[in-house]
């Protein structure tokens, strides 16, 4: 991490530790908002199917998972293309956004979609299934007292 730390400073200055900062708590906030709201509502509709059990948790985190990938991926293109030390001379989310668009096209949004993809399903199950077993075994009596 220091050499890491070094780098950073050498190349860019204090101001290294901050590029990307701004689409980075964009990107939290939409990863986090549209995984926790999908979650919730795909795992209802498959209670009545599958019962409520892991089956239906399994298969709502990994929808979860591919779509709040979809819809987050652009914002994490732009987040990860800001933190190299702003090399391209991007002033904010939005010139980033229309100049990526521009030079590269709609699909430079979607770089790296599939290992996005597998890395947030598999971080997604392990997350939503330990989630429930926690909140089966106590958090839902604690909550109803």
């Amino acid at each position: 991490m220091t050499d890491a730390f070094k780098k950073v400073y050498n190349s860019c200055g204090m101001r290294g530790f901050l590029f990307g900062i701004q689409p980075n708590i964009y990107r939290a906030f939409f990863v986090n908002g549209i995984g926790l709201g999908t979650y919730e509502e795909i795992k209802e509709g498959l209670i009545p199917i599958f019962g409520d059990n892991n089956v239906s948790y399994l298969l709502s985190s990994i929808s979860t998972s591919i779509i709040s990938t979809i819809f987050t991926t652009p914002i994490d293109v732009i987040k990860t293309i800001m933190m190299d030390c702003n090399r391209e001379g991007y002033k904010s989310v939005t010139d980033a956004t229309i100049k990526m668009y521009t030079n590269e096209g709609f699909k430079s949004f979607f770089k790296g979609l599939v290992p996005i993809c597998i890395r947030r399903i598999i971080w997604g199950s392990a997350f939503f299934l330990c989630y429930e077993s926690f909140y089966s075994y106590g958090w839902r009596e604690t909550k109803n007292r």
